[in-house]
């Protein structure tokens, strides 16, 4: 498996986000079973949103295994290490120092070109379901309209 964190900012609530989240794993042929921890093709979670604290049917925030979980907490730590956990109060470098298991969780000389290129699709991807021109995301992401515009039609 490929484990990536993504760090971004949004107006959209908690649920309004998971819901996106899963309409792109749907997107992708995830189909949901009764079955946990089934293989899938993709697995999108809500980890952290700010300090919020949330107890739901469907949600909960900050993601309850956050903290168990090498293969969450190493490329997080890598863009949030700062962080610190909602609950418990720790930075999610310290979490992440807790759990290493460098025989479990390593990295596997991935292009960083081809790994940033492929969040940036992911990101022009989410600003545009969640309603942004791509005027408004190519100024987002700091980049061209026309790459905007090459990116979404290659996607469909």
């Amino acid at each position: 498996y490929l484990n990536v964190a993504a760090r971004l900012r949004t107006t959209l609530s908690p649920r309004a986000l998971l819901a996106l989240l899963l309409e792109i794993e749907a997107e992708a042929g995830r189909v949901r079973g009764p079955e946990r921890n089934a293989a899938r093709i993709l697995d999108l979670d809500l980890l952290l949103v700010g300090d919020l604290r949330l107890d739901e049917p469907g949600l909960t925030l900050p993601h309850p295994r956050l903290h168990e979980r090498a293969f969450v907490l190493e490329p997080l730590c890598e863009i949030a290490g700062e962080v610190v956990h909602p609950v418990l109060g720790l930075r999610i470098a310290d979490l992440a120092a807790r759990v290493r298991d460098p025989r479990a969780v390593r990295p596997r000389g991935i292009d960083r070109r081809v790994l940033k290129a492929g969040v940036r699709r992911a990101q022009m991807k989410l600003l545009a379901k969640a309603g942004y021109s791509k005027k408004d995301i190519a100024k987002r992401l700091d980049c061209n309209v026309r790459l905007v515009q090459m990116r979404l039609k290659d996607d469909g």
